[in-house]
């Protein structure tokens, strides 16, 4: 797996790792009332976990990592709320949050906040999808699996005041060793048992059902999962470390239908589902891009593309993609992908930076001088112009040469 190299301070990346360990600490099953059952209020040590999980999400909140757009986190939200009890959701306040990063992953911190990467967006097909992931998430909440991993784990009070250092695997996003804190670490060391994801897969196939989608949509959530674990040629990426294997999840999910949910179908909600997720397909796309990723980063512009095909920066991008690739007749499609963005918006200045250096590259002097000379009349402030006015000179040098 290459190493990823984020643009950002790189302890940054640590926040995804610790509150995902946060969520899905393990345990020896141990059985707590549920929350909607005889008039549910947090224990003591429970108030606890809630503190550390609302200290870490207002961590996540000055990140910077969270991808901000009203409209998404609403849609989310808006399906969060249909398969949430509304019982529960009286006791507990629930909240969704969306996380650029492109590893398919979701998780819950204890109190309530709900998490899901762009990249796990970017790899559902369908809004039943969504539930699924959404549904098996609040399950670990409703079923306060913190709780009972902290009450089962041997010397959790050791734990509780030990700085762990955990060795992410190599090349894991080039974070080398990551430090985690009192529940970080205890998760850590830990991991959900295989009973409490069966548990979560069990409830979230309830909660999913009882909103009307369709439950066969579940176990292919699991297979885009298993899709990007191949794609990154890793055994066991770290933070699905904690989950059973995703076979055994599979297997999991199909018990399930095969016996309670046999021939049962729903909504599955497609066309809503990719009007909703294009921008943030798009966002998972650049980061696919800026590590190198270029074919899921082509897959995932080209997905939002057939949602909003008028959208010019997602074409800038794709000529952007195929400039930098450089494979076999990728430069033509560059070219067509930046003309198509500077019809569209003819004054988006990068679209004609982009196309100069098409042309420079090959040596296409007349037609990179033209592109350069638009970018900078339309960007005369251009961060990059005097690494462009010295592209002008080499052409003009060249051209006077007899």
């Amino acid at each position: 797996m290459k190493a990823y190299r984020e643009k950002r301070n790189p302890g940054r990346l640590l926040l995804f790792l610790f509150a995902a360990l946060l969520s899905l600490s393990a345990c020896v099953p141990g059985r707590v009332a549920r929350i909607g059952e005889n008039g549910f209020q947090p224990e003591e040590d429970e108030r606890r976990l809630w503190k550390e999980g609302r200290e870490l999400q207002m961590r996540f909140d000055r990140s910077g990592l969270v991808y901000e757009d009203a409209s998404l986190r609403s849609y989310v939200s808006r399906v969060a709320s249909k398969i949430l009890p509304e019982k529960i959701g009286k006791e507990i306040g629930f909240e969704t949050k969306i996380l650029k990063h492109p590893a398919p992953n979701a998780f819950a911190l204890p109190h309530g906040a709900l998490y899901i990467h762009t990249g796990f967006l970017a790899r559902m097909e369908n809004e039943a999808q969504l539930a699924a992931v959404l549904g098996h998430e609040t399950s670990h909440v409703i079923h306060r699996h913190a709780l009972q991993t902290f009450r089962n784990v041997k010397q959790a009070a050791a734990f509780a005041t030990t700085l762990g250092v955990i060795g992410a695997p190599a090349g894991l996003y080039g974070l080398g060793a990551v430090a985690l804190g009192t529940v970080g670490a205890l998760a850590a060391v830990s991991g959900y048992s295989q009973g409490l994801e069966e548990e979560a897969d069990a409830e979230g196939l309830r909660l999913m059902v009882n909103a009307g989608y369709d439950p066969g949509e579940a176990p292919k959530v699991i297979e885009n999962v298993k899709r990007y674990v191949e794609e990154e040629k890793i055994n066991e990426p770290f933070f699905f470390s904690t989950h059973p294997r995703l076979e055994e999840r599979k297997a999991s999910y199909q018990r399930f239908l095969d016996i309670e949910y046999k021939g049962r179908t729903g909504f599955r909600g497609k066309e809503e589902f990719a009007a909703n997720m294009a921008p943030a397909i798009f966002e998972n796309a650049l980061l696919e891009m800026a590590r190198g990723r270029f074919a899921m980063a082509q897959e995932g512009m080209e997905k939002s593309l057939a949602v909003e095909p008028g959208n010019w920066k997602v074409h800038f991008s794709l000529g952007e993609l195929f400039r930098q690739r450089g494979l076999e007749g990728d430069l033509e499609r560059a070219e067509k992908a930046y003309r198509t963005a500077i019809d569209l918006e003819p004054r988006f200045a990068a679209a004609h930076r982009g196309m100069g250096l098409l042309y420079y590259k090959k040596g296409r002097a007349d037609l990179a001088r033209e592109r350069f000379v638009r970018y900078l009349e339309i960007d005369p402030g251009a961060k990059d112009r005097a690494y462009i006015e010295q592209y002008l000179g080499e052409i003009t040098t060249e051209k006077a040469v007899p």
